[in-house]
């Protein structure tokens, strides 16, 4: 289950490269300067007389290369008409931050005030942002009224992060300027459930040997520190271009991935290859610019955040019995490799690190600054994820075969997602891999062009539930078997659709502090501004999930809520579990870790204050397997089945 940009929701480069303009060094000597002494302190963990950094601390002023606008799908209008250059994306003015010794470590700090004006103008309309500094304790508040969305607050002597608002927020403006289909057409309101509100989070730090300093009284914290915590509530990421003094943020992780940058030379390039280009250039071997060399400094400080991140983070912790995460590393003897200055090894430690976690939702991917290349979360096949990609080949190409066969029996050219109907007219049938959104819907008035309909899952489930309720269909055979997942308000939006009231009802609970969160959703099918019965099917059929173990993350949670709920019969197999909702973290080398949050998508029984999850896949009302039967894609010989067993 994916995070979304500001509605929750679940998982789980095709572009040239081009080299940097020269001038790096004298780019860098002009932006970087000493401080005295004088302004610095000791850190808050040191029991020395001695100051640790003395002469150590720099400061240096970095361009801010802003993505949140930047155009990042293919079907976004403005994808191939507004590419600029990297410049053209700065803000105006520069961010100062500070170093130790070395600035091309990447490494850098900031302080929690400084960090919170960076964000400021990308505030919401409504909300409002104030700093505190108290002694050794420094906090950064965003309010919508007098409601608390976003707090972090730093402890320096007692070495304590600590967030407090809501689970998800809307906070910051999203990507893309707002653009969002997640919430179309929806209704949605959260609440905390009584005995279970939202209380603040306390993360200590002191233990894996960060370095905090001060400079003219205000305690300066590692940057990556304080953006992996609000990349707990909002989609954000940072990493730096150091070599053109610049911080990337963007919004996705697509906008790095296959956004598009102009280069002098004409040419576009997406902008992780533009800094992995500009590393290259500035730190590659002479001989070959393709090798190089991650700062120990650096790889060090990766090591430290990453099992902060794990320790703290990682939802599915207390269910394999593991109590520290680094720990459990460690007793693997995977540490010298994390600190490996060969880039293969390296990598190859933190993909054995998450592949020992068999977690289909967790996964890492290289980190092209410092030529960790040529790998992919799949290099490090878990043996669920092998088990799963064979049932899904399998599956889908008995699935595709039914499909050639319907069409050949009925002179047909229906596709994957469009309705297949049996010969009594009796049931329809069709299938849905994941919980998708088309972002960029034309202005009101004009056509809908037909991509919407299949790139965005709630417009098809309403079209293809139209069409069978036009031609007399009663029973809906929806085929989950190959869905992998996607955004949780999308799947709310479905079961909204397929419920007898016009209402769907997801819970999400935090294993930080046991809140739990109530989202109720009800959709407007019909475009006519209403939330009432006529947007919802349960009256005008009787629903069918059919289901199997690639059934994963919200593909899993769907026949879960419509079992819970009665909205459908689950037929198939048992789903593939997979509860908890996805995070995104870039580290500060640019590599990039996908895992399982401490948010876990359930059901919540008010009365029996009892929370239940699915982590392990539900089992099905009618098992297709049984008996020899072995058509799960054959509409006629499926509802020739359905009916034997309910007979």
């Amino acid at each position: 289950m994916k995070k979304p940009l500001h509605v929750l929701s679940f998982t789980c480069l095709l572009v040239g490269l081009t080299a940097c303009s020269s001038g790096v060094s004298s780019s860098l000597a002009s932006s970087e300067s000493s401080l005295s002494s004088s302004e610095t302190s000791l850190t808050t963990s040191s029991s020395s007389s001695v100051d640790p950094y003395k002469g150590r601390i720099k400061s240096a002023e970095l361009n801010v290369l802003d993505l949140i606008g930047a155009p990042y799908r293919s079907d976004d209008p403005e994808y191939y008409e507004d590419t600029k250059t990297p410049e053209e994306y700065y803000r105006k003015d520069k961010l100062k931050m500070y170093y130790l010794d070395n600035i091309d470590d990447s490494i850098y700090y900031i302080d929690v005030e400084s960090f919170g004006k960076l964000l400021e103008s990308e505030l919401s309309e409504g909300y409002a942002a104030s700093s505190e500094n108290h002694d050794s304790v420094s906090s950064w508040t965003v309010k919508k009224g007098e409601e608390v969305a976003f707090r972090i607050t730093m402890d320096a002597k007692e070495e304590t992060l600590s967030l407090d608002g809501e689970l998800d927020s809307d906070f910051l403006k999203s990507t893309r300027n707002g653009i969002t289909g997640e919430n179309a057409r929806a209704q949605i309101v959260n609440e905390y459930m009584p005995g279970h509100e939202n209380i603040t989070k306390i993360y200590p730090f002191g233990q894996y040997g960060f370095d905090v300093f001060q400079v003219d009284g205000k305690y300066q914290y590692p940057f990556a520190l304080l953006s992996l915590a609000l990349s707990l509530t909002v989609e954000r990421g940072f990493v730096f271009n150091t070599p053109k003094m610049e911080l990337v943020e963007f919004g996705s992780q697509n906008q790095l991935e296959t956004g598009l940058l102009a280069m002098p030379d004409g040419d576009t390039v997406a902008p992780k290859f533009y800094i992995s280009n500009c590393h290259s250039e500035a730190y590659g071997e002479k001989d070959n610019p393709t090798i190089i060399h991650q700062p120990q400094a650096l790889t060090a400080f990766n090591k430290k955040l990453f099992y902060f991140l794990m320790d703290n983070f990682y939802g599915m912790a207390s269910q394999k019995g593991i109590r520290s995460m680094s720990n459990y590393f460690e007793g693997f003897e995977l540490s010298a490799n994390f600190l490996s200055d060969d880039s293969e090894t390296r990598f190859n430690a933190y993909g054995r690190a998450i592949d020992m976690l068999n977690d289909m939702h967790s996964g890492v991917s290289p980190s092209h600054n410092y030529g960790e290349s040529g790998f992919s979360d799949y290099h490090y096949e878990q043996g669920f994820q092998k088990d799963r990609m064979e049932l899904n080949w399998y599956l889908a190409a008995e699935r595709a075969a039914a499909y050639k066969r319907y069409n050949e029996e009925h002179g047909t050219k229906v596709k994957v997602k469009d309705m297949l109907y049996s010969n009594d007219g009796k049931y329809g049938f069709f299938s849905f891999d994941g919980f998708d959104t088309y972002n960029h819907f034309p202005e009101e008035g004009e056509p809908i062009p037909e991509k919407v309909f299949y790139s965005d899952t709630f417009n098809y489930f309403v079209r293809n539930l139209e069409e069978a309720k036009s031609k007399g269909v009663k029973r809906i055979i929806i085929d989950d078997t190959l869905n992998g997942g996607g955004y949780v308000t999308i799947m709310a939006k479905l079961l909204a659709l397929m419920s007898k009231d016009n209402k769907s009802e997801i819970f999400l609970r935090s294993d930080d502090n046991d809140a739990i969160l109530r989202t109720t959703t009800r959709v407007d099918a019909n475009d006519d501004g209403k939330y009432d019965l006529a947007d919802c099917y349960g009256n005008d059929f009787k629903f069918y999930i059919l289901t199997s173990n690639y059934s994963f993350s919200c593909g899993n949670a769907f026949p879960f809520y419509a079992k819970r709920y009665n909205l459908a019969t689950i037929i198939g197999g048992r789903s593939g579990g997979g509860e908890c909702c996805v995070f995104e973290y870039t580290m500060p080398s640019g590599m990039h870790i996908r895992y399982s949050s401490p948010y876990h998508v359930g059901y919540y029984d008010e009365e029996a204050d009892k929370y239940y999850g699915d982590e392990h896949g539900g089992i099905p009302d009618i098992g297709v397997a049984k008996n020899g039967f072995c058509q799960p894609y054959d509409v006629d010989a499926l509802g020739a089945y359905i009916d034997a067993e309910e007979a």
